[in-house]
């Protein structure tokens, strides 16, 4: 206890300032006599040297500056000792200390790249996988503290099917309503060429689902057929129970969703080609006698009379391929429909339309007239299939 009392009087008279004086050593008088006390003392020694030697330095300094009166210096003296005394010189050291660290800090840090518009650096070439993969992960693992409800996927059935029995005063239009199907996929599903040949009692398939049958030809793989049909290939390997990519030719697929082509559902329903113009046929199409020499021949198309002038109209949706005149047929047209369909217009007495026009079905073409080899105005007109002429009643609207 007494040493402890002795280290807090030294303390005080180490740290007392008195006019002029400075921190001074303990006179021999007021050291303390307890060996803990000498030791602490003993301690505090070196350092107070040092303190005496940077404030008689300090001193130097300013009286060698510049030459002032005695009392100036004398004031000066005062100054600097207060400046040096230890709790000041101490705070002084401190912050040189750490506005070097900033210094050397700043200097040694390389200069940052400018932020882009956003406020944030994006990564490198070589670190945008690692990233983005960083990134899904994090998504993926984490766990929402509100239970979110998700929508429940689309499951498709497999395709299941029925049998109808067509009865009188049935039409493919009546039963695909009742079934709640498309006409499209009934006479795609059935492999219907022509309405106009189903009779009562023959049996109609019906699918669960709407879409088109698709027979797989030599090259076609599971993911092209969906891709040219606009299908997904899971509802297709859904509808159809397929569990191996593995396809051949001739096998037949349900493709759900899908369309008929607007020209294989006008063909089947017979309504391929409209009529080109209004009028009376007055030559039907096959063996017939010339009207000038009497000779039986060929007739490959129909001829439809009406007054000279008619208006005569695209049968169906094409490309003028030919306009021209021959001895035959006069002033004619020819039309590109597509899926080897091609349609002649003969004996105009105008046309309308030119070389690699696109024609719209109904679209007014040319006139009618007797031009050629013609008894009258009329229309000669054809349609021919992979180049060979059909008859076109078997093709044209019913009237």
């Amino acid at each position: 206890m007494l040493a402890l009392i002795e280290k807090q009087q030294v303390r005080k008279r180490t740290t007392r300032f008195t006019g002029e004086s400075n921190i001074g050593l303990p006179t021999l008088a007021e050291r303390p006599r307890s060996v803990a006390g000498q030791r602490w003392l003993a301690r505090r020694e070196p350092m107070l040297d040092s303190l005496e030697g940077a404030k008689a330095r300090l001193h130097q300094v300013v009286l060698e500056s510049a030459p002032v009166s005695a009392e100036t210096t004398g004031r000066r003296k005062r100054i600097t000792a207060r400046l040096t005394g230890a709790p000041m010189l101490a705070a002084v050291v401190t912050a040189v200390a750490l506005v070097g660290v900033v210094l050397i800090s700043i200097a040694t840090k390389p200069p940052a790249a400018p932020l882009p518009k956003g406020g944030f650096v994006l990564p490198v070439d070589d670190q945008i996988e690692g990233v983005l993969s960083d990134y899904t992960r994090s998504i993926r693992d984490a766990k929402p503290e509100l239970p979110v409800q998700m929508p429940n996927p689309t499951i498709l059935e497999s395709l299941k099917t029925s049998t109808y029995t067509l009865k009188n005063g049935d039409t493919i239009s009546g039963v695909a309503k009742k079934s709640g199907l498309t006409v499209g996929t009934l006479i795609s599903f059935n492999g219907i060429t022509d309405v106009r040949r189903l009779n009562p009692g023959m049996d109609l398939r019906i699918p669960s689902m709407n879409g088109t049958l698709y027979r797989v030809r030599k090259g076609d793989t599971l993911g092209g057929i969906a891709g040219a049909q606009g299908v997904k290939l899971a509802n297709i390997l859904d509808a159809n129970s397929i569990k191996s990519a593995v396809i051949v030719p001739g096998q037949e697929l349900f493709l759900p969703g899908a369309q008929m082509s607007s020209f294989a559902l006008r063909k089947a329903l017979g309504t391929l080609f409209i009529w080109p113009t209004i009028g009376v046929i007055t030559s039907p199409f096959g063996m017939r006698h010339d009207p000038f020499t009497g000779v039986v021949e060929f007739h490959n198309g129909i001829d439809i009379a009406n007054v000279l002038g008619t208006p005569i109209r695209a049968a169906m949706d094409g490309k003028v391929a030919l306009v021209g005149n021959n001895r035959g047929y006069g002033n004619f047209i020819i039309l590109n429909h597509g899926d080897g369909f091609q349609t002649l217009y003969g004996h105009l007495s105008k046309s309308l339309v030119q070389k690699g026009e696109n024609v719209n079905a109904g679209q007014e073409i040319g006139l009618m007239g007797d031009t050629g080899y013609a008894t009258g105005p009329h229309l000669h007109f054809t349609i021919y299939k992979n180049s060979a002429p059909v008859n076109p009643l078997t093709y044209l609207e019913k009237k």
